[in-house]
């Protein structure tokens, strides 16, 4: 599908960009904060429900007009709906915009460290599509991004692992036969 300009915004595709994502997710939480139904926005703001919709589930990116209209009709400031969104030269991630981790989720779950994107790495991830349309309704059910869903599973099992001692012991002997083979390359 080619973009498409729509009502205060374009439609980029018929499935969510991690771009369009964020937006959506701030757009929905904001608008909720509100107290405000799509609908209710979309006449405060003069847009139809459909693009409040389309925008808030990452089909579409806004026109910097339509960011003022609907901060001001969420009463939220806009950078709060373009929070965690940012161009950096150079980057080559979802366009040529980075999205770095949420604050909520720039911690680890075990000690609670922050971490700067100096500390993370961008991966993708091939799931089977059973898996992924089920990650997809995990994500809508809990109001986030898909990458955030991941990310907080992958904490959780992570967090699983660090407490089973089977796994920790094992792990460990992986590790020491891992650095006497590199104590042998090394010789």
């Amino acid at each position: 599908m080619e973009a498409q300009l729509t009502e205060g915004a374009i439609l980029v595709s018929r499935h969510p960009s991690p771009l369009g994502e964020r937006f959506g997710t701030h757009l929905k939480r904001s608008r909720r904060q509100a107290d405000l139904s799509q609908q209710a926005l979309a006449d405060l703001v003069g847009m139809n429900r459909v693009n409040v919709s389309e925008l808030e589930r990452g089909l579409a990116l806004p026109r910097i007009d339509t960011i003022l209209k609907l901060a001001a009709g969420t009463n939220v400031s806009p950078c709060e709906l373009l929070e965690g969104m940012e161009w950096q030269p150079g980057r080559q991630v979802d366009g040529d915009f980075y999205l770095p981790s949420p604050p909520a989720l720039q911690r680890l779950h075990e000690g609670g460290q922050a971490m700067n994107d100096d500390q993370t790495k961008v991966m993708s991830l091939r799931l089977p599509n059973e898996l992924a349309a089920e990650v997809k309704a995990l994500a809508r059910a809990e109001e986030v991004s898909i990458s955030e869903a991941i990310r907080a599973a992958i904490y959780r099992h992570i967090a699983t692992r660090r407490a089973d001692k089977r796994f920790q012991e094992k792990l460990k002997e992986r590790l020491e036969e891992d650095l006497r083979t590199l104590e042998q390359l090394s010789e």
